[in-house]
């Protein structure tokens, strides 16, 4: 954010995450922040007219220099926070409330005795080992509808007995049968319930992994550039022989009267090619034998008797595999080959969701009006069509959206994703995709993204794009064989989203 571009007059605090080891970075970085807000003038309230950096070891060196008049770090202020200080700015980490979490608040507050609490916390811990289960299923149906199947209830209330005890077992050895029992107690009772509620409240999200491109290596169609290195002569075979005999050493030239028959000329220059590593004969025969053929014809056009290209081009071979192999790395290339296809399970548990909740801030309605500036220091609360009850959202126009969201009748249900929720790698694999939104309708589900107008055919965006309609893709012809719902991808302009659009009307709009 402190790059070029972002021009905001009320930064009043600066808190660098990393080392920035160059000093102009710095007072460049420093320098977005003395940009004074109201109308560039100084107001006389020390808080206002004041920013305070958070200092490091290599701010510490820059600002140490703050005494050279023609710094801008000598219009700054270098204060030190106290501990109490800097607790006041700090949060803690929580997870977001499920419906799950919201129906077992509530079945436990229906109790009124200490037994109805204790069967009611029974039953609710039952329903979340089974809740844990479901996911291991998706390997055994082709979608989430058929979790109702005789064959895989038995299977969940097998498996679900099985974590039960083992759970136990390593939470509280002496007491493990007598903390299981009542869990398993209910098992039966609740399998099938909890099943109904996962096929009907959850996005069925197919689970696979998206793998950034793989590259194919090749050297390109070439001719070879033979005005030089190819004037080769022919050379007298000798064998020198040295004796080393008593006494002094002698040395004896022996003439060779030719009597061996070469190989074909292209074949010994191919077959030097191939000992190079980077060369796959079955991948560029055809290329190895066209360059070989290039270079005898140029070698023979060199050569006043034909009949001694044979064995010139065996005594120089070594020469002239090495002269085409430099060329051919002028022409080595890497190519995409596309996505690697994913192995498709109909669809995955849904991942806990951790949010930060700042001190001062806490918890708000979503239809309660806040300041633009603080949406992201708020954790929203009061979805219904949501997975999670409570949301924290990055910008203003992520909040409206989830309005939107709420409000119209065409969406059945929608999700934040958490952080680890899918597997869509950007970057030569490098990094995680994270979705903003996946929305669900009645024919289809979305994958939603939210972004400003100027960031929209940045390359990092666009790559992001790539990488989510791989996945979207890959979805899609799984949940089309299987009887599902197809998958988009939605790039949404930040300025297009207002309360008062439907979400249809913005699923139009062309990014």
């Amino acid at each position: 954010m402190l790059k070029e571009g972002w021009d905001v007059t009320n930064l009043y605090t600066i808190v660098p995450l990393r080392a920035a080891d160059a000093p102009i970075l710095v007072e460049q970085q420093i320098g977005r922040g003395l940009r004074l807000p109201y109308g560039g003038k100084r107001t006389g309230v020390a808080d206002v007219d004041k920013l305070t950096v958070i200092a490091h070891e290599n701010f510490e060196a820059v600002i140490a220099k703050a005494n050279d008049p023609n710094s801008v770090l000598s219009k700054v202020t270098y204060v030190e926070l106290d501990n109490d200080d800097l607790a006041s700015i700090q949060g803690k980490v929580v997870k977001a409330a499920t419906q799950m979490d919201a129906e077992e608040q509530r079945t436990v507050q229906k109790a009124t005795t200490e037994t109805e609490k204790k069967n009611s916390q029974a039953i609710m811990d039952a329903k979340r080992a089974v809740w844990k289960v479901i996911p291991l299923m998706n390997s055994s149906v082709k979608s989430a509808k058929d979790l109702s199947s005789p064959e895989i209830i038995s299977k969940i209330k097998s498996l679900t007995r099985e974590d039960i005890i083992k759970y136990t077992q390593a939470a509280n050895p002496l007491f493990a049968d007598e903390e299981a029992q009542p869990l398993l107690a209910e098992v039966d009772n609740v399998v099938e319930i909890v099943v109904k509620y996962f096929i009907d409240n959850i996005i069925e999200i197919p689970r696979m992994t998206i793998q950034q491109e793989t590259y194919r290596a090749e050297f390109q169609w070439f001719d070879l550039d033979v005005s030089s290195g190819f004037d080769l002569p022919a050379l007298n075979e000798e064998i020198i022989r040295v004796s080393l005999g008593a006494g002094e050493k002698s040395v004896d030239i022996l003439q060779v009267i030719p009597g061996r028959k070469f190989d074909a000329p292209v074949n010994l220059i191919v077959n030097v090619l191939i000992d190079y590593d980077e060369i796959d004969y079955d991948e560029n025969a055809e290329l190895l034998y066209h360059l070989a053929g290039q270079a005898v014809d140029a070698i023979a056009s060199h050569i006043e008797d034909k009949a001694d290209l044979p064995k010139v081009v065996n005594q120089f071979k070594t020469v002239i595999g090495d002269n085409i192999y430099t060329q051919m790395q002028h022409h080595f290339v890497m190519k995409p080959t596309g996505y690697i296809t994913p192995k498709v399970l109909p669809f995955t548990g849904m991942s806990e969701q951790h949010i930060t909740e700042i001190l001062g801030f806490g918890r708000t309605d979503y239809r309660d009006p806040v300041k633009r500036g603080d949406v992201p220091k708020y954790i929203f609360t009061g979805f219904i069509k949501s997975y999670y009850t409570e949301c924290k959202f990055d910008s203003q126009t992520e909040l409206d959206f989830a309005n939107i969201l709420e409000s119209d009748s065409k969406v059945l249900k929608w999700l934040r994703p958490a952080s680890n929720q899918f597997n869509i790698y950007w970057s030569n694999g490098a990094k995680r995709y994270e979705p903003d939104f996946i929305v669900e309708t009645t024919d289809c589900i979305y994958m939603v993204e939210t972004k400003a107008k100027k960031d929209l055919t940045t390359e990092e965006v666009q790559a992001k794009k790539k990488a989510a309609e791989e996945y979207c893709k890959n979805a899609t012809e799984y949940t089309q064989t299987n009887g599902g719902k197809p998958w988009k991808y939605h790039l949404l302009r930040h300025d297009m989203v207002d309360k008062s659009k439907s979400f249809d009307y913005l699923m139009a709009i062309s990014s």
